[in-house]
């Protein structure tokens, strides 16, 4: 509290170092405090004369309404200590930030009362597939999955669905489908069954997609994840055929008769339609070789007993002259050799063995990941990398 009579109250006095504060630091609340009067008089006595004059000239220079009498006087009347704070106050506003260069809080967005209400799972309508994979037999007419709709149920909805190639191909394990599913209000569970197509050849376990569009859309929204769900047919048929499943299916190995294996194998490849396009390509470049080598057998009797030979009259060679003859024979043994050496360099492109290479690596490999957990862990990671890379080559190259 202020006092009738005090001793310099609002005088910054400068620190050891004779520096007198400026800025903001001219406040009071900056100021060195002093306990009493005789602590600054004896800090002041320490000085010599030309820092104290030093420093009572610079507290002249910043208080102007302030007179020498009034600094070396020992009071200063309360009038004079009310105009001393004005001059502080008005200080104070000089060296504040002007509120119109302040910048203006930010205010947070409140939406209308009637938005207020936050959104719950009943408030939408969800539609969605309850998993995310599904499994069938080959030999099953039909699989059926299932759609489900919860949150608000009570209005009419509409989806629309189609089925998405994957390892199992549209035509050749099941029937291509598309549509709209449509739930009734107060329906929860909808239906959608996928015709299957029942083969006898062996083929590993494929899969195939369903999923739920996001086009034509009718009073709902799909599901996060479960929009589009997965397929997988088993095959239970053995390899290469079903023609031996029973001693197949009992190990008796030795029981099987190897040719007709190998028979039911080179079926199998047949009715890959890459290996069996690629085998009727092979077939006519082998029955090219086989013309050719049946050319230059005739050609090569014809040039030793007519052409060349001199035994036989030139008139009755079926060219003009022997030289001629010659030079044809040879032509036409050269410009086959041409043709023949292109259809070889050609052959590997017609994928006839590595297209039966990998489809026993991958159906090897298809397999053996549908398995359970506990039989894959019985099986030995060097059987599996022996299969792959010694036994399939081996059976395409050498068996097919």
């Amino acid at each position: 509290p202020k006092t009738p009579t005090r001793h310099f109250p609002h005088i910054p006095w400068p620190c050891m170092d004779g520096a007198l504060p400026t800025g903001n630091a001219t406040r009071q609340s900056d100021a060195q405090p002093v306990d009493d009067d005789e602590d600054l008089a004896t800090q002041l006595l320490s000085w010599d004369d030309a820092r104290l004059a030093a420093m009572v000239s610079r507290v002249l220079a910043a208080r102007p309404g302030l007179s020498r009498d009034e600094l070396t006087g020992s009071t200063i009347s309360e009038d004079r200590v009310q105009d001393t704070d004005a001059e502080v106050e008005d200080a104070e506003a000089e060296v504040d930030v002007p509120p119109e260069s302040a910048p203006e809080p930010l205010q947070a967005f409140s939406p209308p009362e009637s938005e207020k209400r936050e959104l719950t799972a009943a408030d939408v309508t969800i539609v969605q597939f309850s998993s995310f994979m599904y499994f069938c037999n080959e030999d099953e007419p039909t699989v059926t999955l299932d759609v489900m709709r919860f949150g608000k149920v009570d209005c009419r909805s509409e989806v629309r669905f189609r089925t998405r190639d994957g390892t199992a191909c549209a035509g050749h394990k099941y029937r291509h489908k598309e549509g709209t599913i449509v739930f009734e209000p107060g329906e929860r569970e909808q239906f959608i069954e996928i015709e299957l197509i029942e083969r006898d050849d062996w083929s590993a376990t494929l899969e195939f997609a369903l999923e739920l569009l996001d086009t034509d859309l009718v009073n709902c929204q799909l599901g996060r994840y479960l929009y589009i769900t997965r397929v997988k047919i088993i095959d239970l048929t053995c390899f290469p055929s079903d023609r031996y499943k029973d001693d197949i299916m009992a190990g008796n190995y030795d029981k099987l008769p190897m040719w007709s294996v190998l028979f039911e194998y080179i079926k199998f490849n047949w009715d890959e339609p890459v290996v069996r396009k690629g085998v009727r390509k092979s077939l006519v470049a082998d029955q090219m070789h086989n013309l050719y080598f049946m050319l230059q057998l005739f050609l090569n009797v014809y040039l030793l007993d007519y052409a060349l030979s001199f035994d036989w009259p030139e008139k009755d060679l079926l060219l003009p002259s022997r030289q001629f003859t010659t030079a044809i024979i040879i032509l036409v043994q050269i410009v086959p050799f041409f043709g023949l050496h292109y259809l070889d360099y050609i052959a590997p492109t017609w994928k006839v063995g590595g297209a039966s290479r990998m489809a026993l690596q991958k159906s090897v490999m298809r397999k053996f990941l549908n398995y359970t957990p506990d039989v894959r862990a019985k099986v030995g990671d060097g059987e599996i990398i022996m299969a792959m890379a010694r036994d399939s080559v081996v059976l395409a190259h050498d068996g097919f």
